[in-house]
């Protein structure tokens, strides 16, 4: 340090003591030392190169200063401000950990309850689907009853009105009603013959249940095959689009039928066909009595409805002569004779050749339906009874 700035330092202390001046608050206390401006005023009366010098002291001391400027009273209220500081950090942290805590133990117990009702849930949705699959195979088993063997060989929308005497069918009154056989390649169990049990869809698209679902008068041991059935399916140019069966109808071995259809329905219009012809021998239960003398078999002609001869009068020797019967050696003979003792839709041809009979051809305009409509040219094969 040079002379001339020793002699500066000199003359700062002959400066009066520092006082201070201070100022209070809730967060501070700042002290102002008084000399300085003391300083600054005489630092101004210097040299200009002494004056940057002096001011610079000045800071010097004035900083060294205010370290000590704190009162007493500013000591107890930082403390206080530190403990109240580090109370609410403590108390906020310790609060923040509670909260994770209990965040901790709610997403556990989330898990918990998450996974037991999931479990729960599958365990419900697997016994929904085995339930919905085991139905799904009852379904099946219904339907499929081996139907490859059972169907509906026709369905025919046979009368628009029935008379009166047909209410003795039903056991209540069905006049008036439209009359459908439906004709099944098997024997039906009589007691499962109900309405609910058949549905027929009309051409306008609705739906209806039978009044009535009946085997009779097609009863006897070798027919019970035909279910007549009657109510508003429709008139002329009206014909039902489909009959369903769609409740516990029964073959006469006991196979479901459910699910059965057919939309191949003979209109009003048309007339009757063969559509199952059987071979029996004349002794079968059933056909005791029915051919005359000298009968070797029997042909059951099953027509889509009943049929006789024109204008309701009884079968005779023009549908006779009118049936011709192929065999297996070859020839073409006519029945002895023509059976219908009821009648209804099944007619049995006595045939008094040995020779299996094997196919059936039926001149057209000989057999005629309850709304006296003749059928058409028809041929069937036969089968084994």
């Amino acid at each position: 340090m040079d002379s001339e700035t020793q002699s500066e330092i000199g003359r700062f202390k002959l400066f009066r003591p520092f006082s201070l001046n201070c100022m209070h608050s809730r967060e501070y206390s700042i002290c102002f030392c008084n000399r300085v401006m003391t300083m600054q005023n005489r630092a101004s009366r210097l040299p200009t190169y002494m004056r940057n010098k002096t001011i610079l002291i000045a800071i010097v001391m004035v900083s060294s200063s205010l370290a000590g400027c704190t009162s007493d009273n500013s000591e107890e209220d930082l403390s206080a401000r530190y403990q109240e500081g580090y109370d609410a950090g403590y108390a906020d942290a310790y609060d923040a950990s509670y909260d994770g805590v209990a965040q901790h133990h709610y997403n556990e117990g989330w898990d918990d309850g998450w996974g037991i009702a999931n479990s729960d849930s599958q365990a419900e949705i697997m016994e929904m689907q085995a339930l919905a699959s085991s139905l799904n195979e009852t379904i099946a088993s219904l339907q499929s009853a081996d139907l490859s063997n059972a169907s509906i060989l026709s369905a025919y929308h046979g009368l628009d009105q029935l008379p009166a005497v047909a209410s003795v069918l039903c056991g209540f009154n069905v006049a008036g009603d439209d009359g459908m056989p439906v004709v099944f390649s098997t024997q039906l169990q009589v007691d499962s013959v109900v309405p609910e049990s058949f549905l027929v869809i009309r051409s306008d698209g609705e739906s209806v249940v039978p009044n009535c679902a009946t085997l009779h008068p097609a009863d006897e041991p070798l027919e019970q095959r035909t279910v007549l059935l009657t109510g508003d399916f429709g008139t002329f140019g009206e014909t039902p689009l489909r009959v369903e069966v769609t409740g516990s109808l029964l073959t006469f071995d006991g196979e479901p039928l459910l699910g059965l259809s057919t939309e191949d329905i003979t209109p009003l219009e048309d007339g009757p066909r063969v559509v199952l012809a059987e071979r029996f021998a004349p002794d079968t239960n059933g056909l005791a009595g029915e051919c005359p003398n000298g009968t070797a078999q029997v042909v059951q002609l099953t027509w889509e409805g009943g049929v006789t001869g024109p204008a309701n009068a009884a079968l005779g020797d023009d549908q006779r002569l009118g049936t011709w019967v192929l065999l297996e050696d070859g020839a073409m003979v006519n029945p002895l004779a023509l059976v219908d003792d009821d009648p209804d839709n099944h007619v049995l041809a006595c045939l008094a050749e040995d020779s299996p009979a094997q196919s059936v051809v039926i001149h057209a305009g000989l057999f005629y339906d309850p709304g006296d409509i003749a059928n058409s040219a028809t041929l069937a094969e036969v089968t084994d009874g």
